[in-house]
């Protein structure tokens, strides 16, 4: 059976139990009017009467006691859902405080990450600049034209593609 069809069937149960109620009480009130005036006029005796009246008031109770343990019953179960939804709660918001308190943390490691591959780029940069300032390129020189001896053949092919003297000191 459905959680819903359930309900339906307790709310017709109490419809039904409320009408069945309240008819009984109107049965009871009109009982007590009829005996006040009994037969032929005469009216029923003080006994009868408190009786009647005993009858009415512990059905009345009887009708009320129902009445409230259902009410109690519905309230019980209020409580035990909205407990149950404070713990869900709860556990909800420690779960986003650990996350929060995961994110700062990453925050903080990846701006710490984020200078350090900053200055290493720096510093990479720097040593290629470095690298290259002591090297010579020569454009228009074809290739393996230095031969075997490439110191020699600078210190002769420079100067003369410089237009300057060569300085031997030896």
């Amino acid at each position: 059976m459905s959680r819903k069809s359930g309900k339906k069937d307790k709310k017709k149960s109490r419809n039904e139990d409320e009408y069945s109620e309240s008819e009984e009480i109107s049965d009871i009130v009109a009982a007590m009017e009829d005996g006040l005036v009994e037969g032929d006029g005469e009216e029923a005796t003080p006994g009868e009467n408190n009786r009647d009246i005993l009858k009415a008031i512990i059905s009345l109770k009887s009708g009320l006691y129902k009445k409230i343990d259902g009410v109690q019953t519905t309230i019980t179960e209020v409580r035990k859902e909205i407990q149950e939804c404070t713990g869900r709660l709860a556990h909800a918001e420690k779960r986003i405080s650990d996350a929060e308190d995961n994110v700062n943390g990453l925050i903080s490691k990846v701006s710490t990450l984020e200078s350090t591959v900053k200055t290493l780029s720096d510093k990479v940069e720097d040593l290629e600049c470095r690298s290259r300032r002591n090297n010579v390129r020569l454009v228009g020189l074809p290739e393996k034209a230095e031969g075997l001896d490439t110191v020699t053949f600078l210190e002769k092919w420079l100067p003369e593609a410089l237009g300057m003297e060569s300085r031997r000191h030896w």
